[in-house]
C-alpha cells in the first residue's frame, strides 16, 4: 500500500470516527432489570445475520461479494464473509449489539446496508443474544463512476495526480469535504473514479509529488494548488458532478491551479539512533483534505537536516512524524509561510508521555460495573490528527494512553455505559468543558472520568407520513445549551427504532432528518428551518420516555 493510499484510508476513519460513535449507540434495546443484573453473569448465546445480496437494479443474485460487519462505534473487531452462489451469506458468533454492514465489489458501488448514499449512512442492524436476524437483503448499487482529464495551465496532461470524489460532512459546526473514492491519473492525465454510489460529488485534484527541481535565485519555484472541478481553489467555487447509477459522467476535465511556491529548512533536534522522520506542513483547518496533501520530507538521519519543497504561501502546523510508530514526535509548531523561502527552523523531538486514567462512579451503583467495553478517545481541538490517542479502559476502570501530544482535546467514553451519563471529567486542576483540556504536558497528573448511573433515556420510532417505519434514519438529539459535547445521535434499526442510553439531563430537541449531510445537526444554523418541525423534550435524571417521530424532508 502506498503512502498515498495509507494517509487516504487513515484520513476516511478519522473524519467518520466521531459520526460512527454518536449514530451507533453500542447495546440494543433490551431492557435489563436492576434485580437482573445482580444475579450472577450467564454466558450469553450467539447471534448470527444472514440474508442475500443482490444487484439493486435486476434484482439478480450476486456472487463474491465481500462483507464486512462492524461493530458499535466501529469497535472491536470486525466479521467478514462472503456471498456464494446464490447470493447468499451468513456471519455467526456475534455478541447482542448494534452493527453496520458493508459490501464491496469490483463492478458495484461500495455500500453500507440500508444507504441511500453509498457509504454516508445506512440502517443500523440491532440484534439480541440469541437472535438469528435472517432474510436482509442487501441492494447493491452498479457502479458509478466520475471519469476525466487532469491538465497544466498550458493544457498539457498531468501523470500520477491524485483525484478525489468528494461528500460533505460536518466536524464540529463546520463542512468539510472527505473522499469516499480515488484514483490516479496516467501518463495521459485521465482518470477514472470507480466504485461510487449514484449522487452528486465535488471532485478534487491534488498533485503529490512536487519541487523536483532547482529554486529560481529568490527561492522561488512553480507549486500546484489543491483544484476543485473545474477549476477552483476552494470548494465553495466548485461545480457539483451528478452521477447515475450504473452511469459514467466524463469530461470532468480539471485545469490544476499553478501559483508560486517556496522551500522551507530546518533542522530536527533531539532524535535517537535508529529513529526515522519526516516533517510535515499541514494547513491550518485543512481538514481531511489538509491530512492528505500536507507537504512532507524526510530528515537526514545524519544531521537532522531537512527541506521541504513546493510550499505554497499559507498558515500552517509543523510536526516531527515517527515513521516507525506512525505518531507525531513533536508539538505542533505554527508557521506563517509567504512569498519568500523559510530557513533556521528547528523542530525539538519531544517524547510525549503517557497519561494514566481512571473511569471513577459519581453515585452508587450496585453491583460495581465492569468498564471492559469502554473505550478512551482524545479528540483534538487543534484539528485531526492522523492516529488519535486511544485506549481501552480495564475492568475496574484504569486506563493508559500512550505518547499524547501536548494539545487540547475533548475526551470521549465511546460507548457510554447504558444509564450512566459524563458528569465530570477532570486533568489535575483543569475540568473539561467547551474548551478542552490541555493534555500531554510532562507531569503526574491523572485524568478522571466521572460517570454518574442516573442518564436519562430516550428510545422510540420514526415514521414517514402514512406511519410506515423508516430504517436508516439519523435522530438528532440536539441539547438547548447547544453544548458540543452533549450533542448525540443515533440510526435507526431495520424496525425503524432507536434509542439513547446514555443523556445528560437537560433540554433537548429530537429530529429526524431525510437527505442531511453526516453530522449536520451540530449547525444552529442548519438546524433552524427545522425547529418546529423537531419534538422538544425536557430530560431529568433517571427519566425513561418514549417518542414517536415523523421523518423531516430537507428540501
Amino acid at each position: 500500500m502506498s503512502r498515498f493510499s495509507l494517509l487516504t484510508k487513515c484520513a476516511l476513519v478519522l473524519s467518520s470516527a466521531a459520526l460512527l460513535a454518536g449514530a451507533f449507540q453500542g447495546k440494543p434495546e433490551v431492557q435489563t432489570k436492576p434485580e437482573e443484573r445482580a444475579k450472577p453473569a450467564v454466558e450469553e448465546k450467539k447471534a448470527s445475520i444472514e440474508g442475500t445480496v443482490v444487484d439493486a437494479a435486476s434484482g439478480k443474485p450476486l456472487k463474491d461479494v465481500s462483507l464486512m460487519l462492524m461493530g458499535a462505534a466501529a469497535a472491536g473487531s470486525p466479521s467478514a464473509a462472503t456471498s456464494n452462489e446464490a447470493g447468499h451469506f451468513s456471519i455467526k458468533n456475534l455478541e447482542a449489539g448494534s452493527y453496520m454492514l458493508f459490501a464491496t465489489h469490483p463492478r458495484y458501488a461500495r455500500q453500507m446496508y440500508g444507504s441511500r448514499d453509498g457509504l454516508m449512512g445506512g440502517t443500523r442492524l440491532a440484534i439480541a443474544a440469541g437472535q438469528e436476524l435472517r432474510e436482509i437483503i442487501f441492494k447493491l448499487q452498479p457502479n458509478s463512476v466520475i471519469s476525466g482529464k487532469v491538465v497544466d495551465e498550458e493544457g498539457e496532461p498531468l501523470k500520477d495526480v491524485m483525484v478525489s470524489a468528494l461528500k460533505s460532512i460536518y466536524q464540529r459546526g463546520r463542512r468539510q469535504q472527505v473522499p469516499v473514492g480515488t484514483a490516479t491519473t496516467n501518463d495521459l492525465g485521465e482518470f477514472r473514479v470507480g466504485n461510487l454510489a449514484q449522487g452528486k460529488y465535488l471532485v478534487a485534484a491534488m498533485m503529490m509529488k512536487q519541487g523536483g527541481g532547482t529554486p529560481a535565485q529568490d527561492g522561488t519555484e512553480s507549486g500546484y494548488l489543491t483544484t476543485f472541478y473545474p477549476n477552483s481553489p476552494e470548494a465553495s467555487g466548485a461545480a457539483t458532478v451528478s452521477v447515475g447509477a450504473g452511469t459514467e459522467t466524463g469530461g470532468t476535465d480539471i485545469r490544476l491551479i499553478k501559483t508560486k511556491a517556496v522551500r522551507v529548512k530546518g533542522k530536527v533536534m533531539g532524535m535517537t539512533a535508529g529513529q526515522r522522520l519526516t516533517v510535515r506542513l499541514f494547513p491550518k483547518d485543512g481538514g481531511v483534505l489538509g491530512l492528505i496533501s500536507a507537504r512532507s520530507a524526510s530528515v537526514k538521519p545524519t544531521d537532522g537536516s531537512f527541506e521541504i519543497a513546493a510550499v505554497t504561501a499559507g498558515t500552517y502546523e509543523l510536526r516531527a512524524m515517527d515513521l516507525s510508530a506512525f505518531r507525531a514526535a513533536s508539538p505542533g509548531t505554527p508557521l506563517e509561510v509567504r512569498e519568500r523561502p523559510v530557513e533556521g527552523l528547528i523542530v525539538e523531538v519531544v517524547q510525549a508521555p503517557d497519561v494514566n486514567g481512571e473511569i471513577l462512579l459519581d453515585g452508587e451503583q450496585n453491583p460495581k460495573p465492569s468498564f471492559k467495553a469502554q473505550r478512551i478517545y482524545l479528540e483534538s481541538l487543534d484539528g485531526l490528527t492522523t492516529m488519535p490517542p486511544m485506549t481501552n479502559a480495564a475492568e475496574d476502570g484504569t486506563f493508559q494512553l500512550k505518547a499524547v501530544p501536548k494539545g487540547k482535546y475533548f475526551v470521549r467514553v465511546m460507548p457510554a455505559p447504558d444509564g450512566s451519563y459524563v458528569s465530570a471529567i477532570t486533568f489535575g486542576d483543569q475540568k473539561m468543558g467547551e474548551d478542552g483540556l490541555e493534555i500531554g504536558a510532562a507531569g503526574t497528573a491523572k485524568l478522571e472520568i466521572k460517570l454518574r448511573p442516573a442518564a436519562a433515556q430516550v428510545e422510540g420510532a420514526v415514521q414517514d407520513t402514512e406511519g410506515k417505519p423508516v430504517p436508516g434514519v439519523t435522530v438528532a438529539l440536539i441539547p438547548k445549551s447547544k453544548s458540543y459535547l452533549l450533542y448525540q445521535a443515533a440510526m435507526t434499526d431495520q424496525k425503524g427504532t432507536f434509542s439513547f442510553k446514555s443523556v445528560t439531563p437537560e433540554d433537548y430537541l429530537l429530529l429526524a432528518l431525510d437527505g442531511g449531510e453526516p453530522g449536520s445537526f451540530y449547525d444552529p444554523e442548519f438546524v433552524k428551518p427545522f425547529e418546529s418541525k423537531g419534538e422538544k423534550i425536557t430530560l431529568k435524571e433517571n427519566d425513561r420516555k418514549g417518542v414517536t417521530l415523523k421523518l423531516i424532508s430537507k428540501d
